[in-house]
């Protein structure tokens, strides 16, 4: 099993939840494809959102400015690391993002697989 064949395997005490809670949604400009799905257990909201890029067109950016996992001016930057995951489908790293508003506070993970091989975002 590659990590292209599997978004997410969501057991319990997890359940879908429609709320957009802290109206946390990451912004990026031109995906082939994307799904986001909010999960809920007792008082803990976890938001998974996947986005397919194409390749991009000679001489253009897959990753630039106009694409944010949070939006600056509605969330302050705290924090950023480094944190190895283990998954049942890979060992990875992750970009460790920590995010305040003036009603909640995020913890956001990103990375990024290309051919199948997951990485974290370096510096996003």
């Amino acid at each position: 099993m590659s990590s292209s064949d599997v978004f997410a395997v969501i057991t319990l005490p997890w359940k879908a939840s429609g709320n957009n809670l802290y109206g946390w949604t990451p912004r990026f400009l031109g995906p082939a494809a994307e799904h986001m799905q909010a999960y809920r257990a007792e008082d803990t909201i976890v938001k998974l959102y996947r986005k397919v890029l194409r390749r991009p067109a000679k001489g253009r950016k897959l990753i630039g400015s106009d694409n944010r996992v949070y939006e600056p001016t509605a969330w302050l930057r705290t924090g950023d690391r480094t944190v190895p995951v283990s998954s049942f489908v890979a060992n990875f790293s992750v970009r460790e993002t920590t995010v305040h508003s003036t009603q909640a506070s995020l913890v956001i993970w990103n990375w990024y697989s290309v051919d199948g091989t997951l990485q974290a975002i370096p510096g996003w």
